[in-house]
């Protein structure tokens, strides 16, 4: 829900994320501006495979064009990674540690 709205309300929402966000193959998303937007989840969840993160992750980076990976870690971090896109916008996407 929250990409959705992201996407349809553009011009009311500052930068969005999601934790454990389901998106198997995105969605069509004309958004009226790029929006920085992360994406976090825990490493095994559940309910949430990482490869459907990883596919909202790329939807997003497709959307707001953003360029080469960049590499983060911080507590519990197990995969960061950043990438900064064009007009300013960023995508982030964390795979924390199990707990």
């Amino acid at each position: 829900m929250t990409s959705r709205m992201a996407c349809d309300s553009a011009n009311m929402v500052a930068p969005a994320a999601t934790y454990a966000s389901y998106f198997p193959g995105g969605f069509d998303c004309t958004s009226s501006r790029d929006i920085s937007f992360g994406v976090i989840l825990a490493a095994n969840d559940p309910l949430t495979w990482q490869t459907d993160a990883e596919s909202n992750r790329d939807m997003w980076r497709n959307l707001d064009g953003c360029g080469a990976e960049t590499t983060e870690s911080g507590y519990q971090v197990k995969t960061g990674e950043g990438y900064a896109c064009q007009n300013g916008s960023e995508v982030v996407y964390r795979l924390s540690q199990d707990q």
